[in-house]
């Protein structure tokens, strides 16, 4: 285990992995790549370096008492006392009065030969030749003919294995050759007992079917002599075997595949700054591909909660530098806040609390979050001064055009340098979802995102975009006049309509993140730095972009029929 692996885990997990999940080796005995070797543990070694206690008797609690058991599964003289440290650290084991193979060992044994699994478990009867070094099989009336776990022992030694031309046959001989010692146990290691403890509530096993396998396993042990070899005991020695593996597998069986410890908590996905959500298809309303709503080829449609999400850093920027400083940058205590009665500014007193929710970083994060509520988007961006809630911005809206303001006073003063008359109809308060969909157009402008689908095993599953923000549908194409800048954006929310809540990639796109609609999900990761946006800016407009070094096309559909169905109903004006 490398250094980095060791900084990043807590203790607990580290002792975990680096002490008791050594010897959870793959099963095939493959060579784990660095910087994570697994090795077989030498159990004799961990044990006397450690201190590890022995495990003696299957019972919880002492006889007529809710004491633990001094040698049992939950003894506190064997782990720890309750609720310390050391209870979650400490290992103990249990003396198996005989020797069987390592787990790991004895699943690539009988995994390599049936005839090895079956001699162990007395199905088979062989014998053993001297010049094919190995067993082989016959019947009980042969001569020289015998069985079970005794018979094998005496004679694996003896065996020499042979590669061949399968490579997992020949990683399985190497395993089996070169384990030496270490394929040999007499004696099986017990987790911690906090991570399988007794609920003293409930009386109940938290962990309990690790629990019954190390009960099930002392039984056996306790009915087999200490040392003993005999085939008399063979039975009794082959469900020791058994019980080990099963041990070994139920470990094992928590940490791997997709639902394991390492998988959900050290091997995900998740990165910060970035999302994952559903991929479906961009729409192919627009009257012309040159329509600013029409999401192009080197573009991914990007719903406005995923994208707050995703630039959060950006957005506490924005919302700052355009919006809020203006009105909570001073030191007192008074702000200027707008009537919702009159729509005229006032001075309004408004407590330290309610200031930080539109100042600090984590404020603005928790009000991002209640943006996930669909009944919040709409409502006014507001603020709490003596129980009254008062709008921090108005919206004059005319459609097309939309201009922000913080007083009657200033849309009138705007209306006449326009020649226009003032309509009071058209005055509303500024909502949360307008004043998200301008911090993050400011926060994405210029800047790219990272469309990737995993696993990502080939040109395609990965493509940087340019951002096209969404917001609802339908949306519209406005003008807005801010106090210092008049932008044109396509993709205005229109109030009280559905949001966009799914990625949107272009049809072209789709063959190279085998995206085909059913459920598949895409992670989005914005590009931050300046050095990287122009990379990919260059990189957009090279031939590398469009095609690949087959010289076959790196954007195409993956079905023909979005195009012409396009063609067939676009207005041709």
């Amino acid at each position: 285990m490398n250094l980095y692996t060791r900084r990043h885990l807590p203790s607990s997990v580290f002792f975990f992995v680096q002490k008791h999940l050594m010897i959870l080796t793959n099963l095939k005995g493959l060579i784990m790549p660095k910087p994570l070797n697994l090795n077989l543990l030498d159990t004799e070694e961990f044990i006397r370096m450690h201190g590890c206690k022995q495990v003696t008797s299957p019972f919880i609690y002492e006889s007529s008492s809710r004491v633990f058991k001094s040698d049992g599964l939950f003894s506190e003289d064997i782990f720890g006392q309750l609720n310390t440290p050391q209870r979650l650290i400490t290992f103990g084991y249990i003396e198996l009065n005989t020797t069987v193979f390592h787990p790991v060992i004895y699943s690539t044994l009988i995994s390599l030969k049936d005839l090895y699994g079956n001699i162990l478990s007395r199905k088979a009867y062989a014998k053993f030749d001297p010049e094919l070094k190995d067993f082989v099989q016959c019947g009980e009336e042969d001569e020289d003919a015998d069985t079970g776990y005794a018979f094998f022992m005496s004679n694996w030694p003896k065996v020499v294995l042979k590669k061949n031309n399968s490579i997992s046959q020949n990683e399985k001989v190497q395993l089996l050759s070169n384990a030496g010692k270490l394929a040999y146990l007499s004696k099986c290691l017990v987790l911690p007992a906090q991570i399988r403890d007794i609920n003293l509530d409930t009386n109940r096993l938290e962990s309990d079917s690790i629990n019954k396998l190390y009960i099930s396993l002392l039984n056996y042990v306790n009915a087999i002599p200490a040392g003993e070899t005999s085939p008399i005991y063979d039975g009794i020695r082959f469900s020791i075997q058994k019980k080990v593996a099963e041990i070994y597998q139920y470990i094992f069986d928590m940490i791997e595949k997709k639902f394991g410890f390492f998988q959900r908590r050290y091997g995900s996905r998740a990165l910060a700054l970035g999302t994952r959500n559903v991929i479906s298809p961009a729409p192919l309303t627009s009257k012309s591909p040159d329509d600013p709503t029409q999401i192009k080829v080197n573009e991914v449609g990007v719903p406005l909660f995923q994208c707050l999400k995703m630039a959060m850093p950006l957005i506490v920027y924005m919302t700052k530098r355009y919006f809020l400083n203006d009105i909570f940058g001073s030191m007192s205590d008074q702000v200027t806040l707008i009537d919702p009665d009159t729509y005229n500014l006032t001075y309004q007193p408004v407590d330290e609390d309610e200031k930080t929710k539109f100042t600090s970083s984590e404020g603005i994060e928790k009000i991002v979050n209640l943006f996930r509520d669909r009944e919040f988007r709409f409502r006014p961006l507001s603020c709490i001064s003596n129980n009254k809630r008062y709008y921090l911005y108005l919206v004059y809206d005319e459609g097309s055009r939309v201009t922000i303001i913080r007083s009657i006073q200033s849309i009138k003063h705007i209306l006449d340098e326009r020649k226009e008359f003032f309509n009071p109809k058209l005055l509303r308060p500024m909502t949360y979802a307008e004043f998200f969909y301008l911090s993050a157009y400011f926060a994405t402008v210029n800047k790219h995102v990272e469309l990737c689908r995993y696993p990502a095993e080939k040109l395609g599953n990965a493509i940087p975009c340019n951002v096209h923000l969404l917001s609802t549908i339908p949306s519209r194409n406005v003008t807005i006049y801010l106090e210092t800048d008049t932008i044109e954006l396509p993709e205005y929310p229109i109030i009280n309509q559905v949001f966009a809540d799914s990625i949107q990639a272009h049809a072209c796109m789709e063959p190279g993140l085998g995206a085909d609609h059913d459920g598949d999900t895409g992670n989005l990761n914005l590009i931050f730095s300046k050095e990287a946006n122009e990379e990919i800016d260059k990189y957009d407009k090279s031939i590398g972009r469009w095609i690949d070094t087959s010289g076959r096309g790196v954007a195409a559909f993956l079905y023909m029929e979005p195009m012409p169905v396009w063609n067939l109903t676009r207005d041709p004006e």
